[in-house]
């Protein structure tokens, strides 16, 4: 199978994302994060950083959000896509960033199953990795929601916890990512909630259904699985248009949302958006964010 993404994307993302942006530019520092927004690291063998509030206190109770990188990135990449750093002190939620293991070929990934992009050499169980992060970060700090963030590899991650642990949280958002090829047998349990982001012109996981590169079911397909799973209405409605990359002119992205379900399910299309999403906008970065605490799948 095609790897879907260079060793340099790393580099690559950061040059991207040095360019032009609607935002105020307070991204933070590749590497050397402010020493408030590390003070607790959870995963034993396994570091992971959790970023709080400044203000944060310690009984106070936060939703939290696990951020999941591409095939070949890490999580401080990968929130220059996201910038959901920049959102903790405003938002006030805690934020985790762990990384996958290195695969065969030095990078790092999610072992999120055959399609895309275990190891087979090396297995590493991570759907027990991240769910422990889950229980350790409930029983250090008074936790409410907990949503994954999955970009790519890291969407295929996400949907593997949702079929796997549903119980151990309660929403997903995932950018170019896919449910496996094959339906899976999944665990009956807590309903979760996506907001899946898919570009046709994405030319490593596919818009449509692929077996050639990056195997996929489609995105379409994809997230009717999840609403089936979530016990939504077989139905959808329209969420109207968003501008979702800057790179783009105009709104060029339309958004369905399934009818009844009890924890929202959405796709929202971008129409020529590429994989990478290194032109995300703000009104991106927003809605993520919102979805993620427990907002509408919407973007403003």
């Amino acid at each position: 199978m095609a790897r879907y993404a260079s060793p340099f994307l790393g580099v690559l993302l950061l040059q991207a994302c040095a360019g032009p942006k609607q935002s105020s530019g307070n991204t933070p520092d590749d590497t050397d994060p402010p020493s408030r927004t590390f003070p607790e690291v959870i995963g034993g063998a396994r570091p992971a950083p959790v970023v709080h509030p400044a203000s944060f206190e310690p009984d106070e109770t936060l939703p939290a959000v696990v951020l999941l990188h591409f095939w070949g990135g890490s999580a401080l990449v990968e929130d220059r896509v996201f910038g959901l750093t920049d959102r903790v002190d405003a938002d006030r939620f805690l934020l985790v960033m762990p990384d996958g293991t290195f695969d065969d070929n030095g990078s790092r990934h999610w072992n999120a199953g055959v399609d895309c992009c275990g190891d087979a050499a090396a297995p590493v169980d991570d759907v027990a990795y991240l769910a422990g992060l889950v229980d350790e970060l409930r029983a250090t700090w008074r936790v409410g929601t907990v949503t994954f963030v999955g970009h790519s590899n890291g969407g295929y991650m996400a949907y593997r916890l949702a079929c796997d642990v549903p119980d151990k949280f309660d929403r997903m958002v995932v950018l170019a990512g896919s449910d496996p090829v094959v339906p899976p047998d999944c665990v009956q349990g807590h309903p979760i909630g996506l907001l899946h982001v898919h570009g046709t012109a994405d030319d490593s996981v596919h818009y449509d259904a692929d077996m050639e590169a990056v195997h996929t079911p489609g995105a379409v397909e994809s997230v009717r699985r999840q609403a089936a799973r979530t016990g939504c209405d077989t139905t959808t409605s329209d969420l109207g248009a968003a501008d979702l990359l800057w790179s783009l002119d105009g709104e060029e992205s339309t958004g369905v949302a399934y009818k009844g379900c009890p924890s929202p399910v959405a796709l929202w299309t971008v129409v020529d958006g590429d994989h990478l999403f290194l032109t995300a906008s703000e009104s991106f970065r927003d809605g993520v964010a919102a979805f993620a605490l427990g907002g509408a799948p919407t973007f403003p």
